[in-house]
């Protein structure tokens, strides 16, 4: 999936559950993390790093991110610290609240990121590694800069702002964003994981509110108390005017914005599924081209559902690798991305569809194949109506329109 599609929360909003519920968890916990009166019980400590465990358990790139805004709410905090380091008393208890809380928040959410190492090791879920690294997904920071808007600029621009009058109430804001930054650039440097996981990280949700504090800010300042109002009083007023027509308007109109962005984007992917099906094209999911499959398509499901054992391997392109599964509860030998040695699968896959596969009756006994599914995409690969010509071990099972289902005898 496109970095892009990260960018609007309506197109993952329905098909991606545990990345909302992650997201809420993320949420939750860097908020809670970021307020040191939150730290100071320590039955809040165990709360909230069995909240962590079941975010690392969830969506593990959250943890990682958690661990990381955690660390740089402790550097901020030292930094901002002033008096507090000059007494023992004072420096045990700011130790206390802000690192050794967070440290065994930490340590207790440590198992679930200590299970996905031991289970990543292993195959069929090595393959979300190595896909990362065969396959990386393109990522492009002036692209996805331009994607996040005028937040980022106005939002790096509070962040300074808060830096520089070292206001404690948004330093888990600040750590959101520096983490966010962070994470971003190393990760373009560790292959088994892509950057572009660190933009699923809400950053417009802290780059908005340091844009609300540059305004909120600005609507603050006294030009009256100014020297540069003596003398010009008349003047002082009207910026004093400018100064609040400027810290109101331009935050609204953002917000008009971004609402009116948000509609339209509905309104256009429920017109783009819905005019894809009216047209009859493309029938059936294509790359990133979501549309409802055709009937044809789903009967063929329903019948490969209720007529062939469980236990059943069935052969298609990807396309119908992805809708098999679920619909049907059988199993693909090519599924998505993820599927195992993929490359070598898909290849020879392509090969049997386009009638050049050489011992295909051997290659599909070896692989447990016992089902064809020939549908609008297997067709489209070899130009072949149909299958049996080119393979007369196979024996037709069910026909319609749209596909045909064969049997390996």
């Amino acid at each position: 999936m496109s970095w892009w599609t990260l960018m609007d929360n309506l197109q993952r909003l329905t098909f991606l559950p545990h990345l909302l519920a992650g997201q809420a968890l993320l949420l939750f916990l860097l908020i809670a993390g970021s307020d040191e009166k939150t730290l100071v019980p320590t039955g809040n400590w165990l709360f909230l790093g069995i909240m962590a465990v079941i975010l690392g358990m969830i969506f593990p790139p959250g943890l990682v991110f958690v661990g990381a805004a955690y660390g740089v709410m402790v550097v901020l905090s030292f930094v901002f610290s002033g008096g507090r380091f000059k007494k023992k008393d004072t420096r045990n208890e700011w130790i206390t609240t802000n690192v050794l809380s967070r440290a065994m928040i930490g340590l207790i959410s440590f198992p679930s990121l200590l299970y996905f190492s031991l289970m990543f090791g292993l195959y069929p879920w090595k393959r979300l590694v190595e896909l990362d690294i065969i396959h990386p997904l393109p990522f492009q920071f002036p692209e996805y800069i331009l994607a996040l808007g005028p937040t980022l600029p106005l939002g790096l621009i509070g962040l300074f702002l808060v830096l520089f009058r070292k206001d404690r109430k948004f330093m888990g804001v600040v750590s959101w964003v520096i983490a966010w930054l962070v994470c971003l650039f190393v990760f373009q440097y560790i292959p088994q994981q892509s950057p572009l996981r660190f933009s699923e990280m809400l950053p417009h949700v802290p780059l908005g509110i340091l844009t609300a504090y540059v305004f909120y800010t600005m609507s603050k300042i006294k030009i009256q108390k100014s020297p540069l109002r003596q003398g010009f009083e008349g003047q002082a007023k009207l910026l004093v005017k400018i100064q609040k027509y400027v810290a109101i308007c331009i935050p609204m109109i953002l917000i008009v914005v971004g609402f009116g962005v948000m509609m339209s984007s509905f309104l256009w992917q429920k017109d783009f599924i819905d005019q894809k099906v009216a047209a009859g094209w493309p029938q059936i999911y294509m790359n990133n081209v979501i549309v409802y499959p055709i009937t044809g398509f789903v009967d063929a499901l329903v019948y490969l559902e209720k007529n062939t054992p469980k236990d059943a391997i069935v052969l298609s392109d990807m396309t119908a690798g992805n809708y098999i599964p679920p619909y049907t509860g059988r199993r693909v030998f090519v599924g998505h991305n993820n599927t195992v040695n993929l490359e070598e699968k898909l290849s020879g896959t392509q090969l049997f569809f386009r009638g050049e596969k050489k011992d295909a009756y051997t290659w599909l006994k070896n692989n447990g194949i016992g089902y064809i599914f020939f549908g609008p995409q297997e067709r489209e690969l070899g130009k072949l109506q149909e299958l049996i010509a080119t393979y007369p071990f196979l024996t037709e099972l069910y026909k319609n329109n749209d596909v045909v289902l064969y049997r390996v005898q």
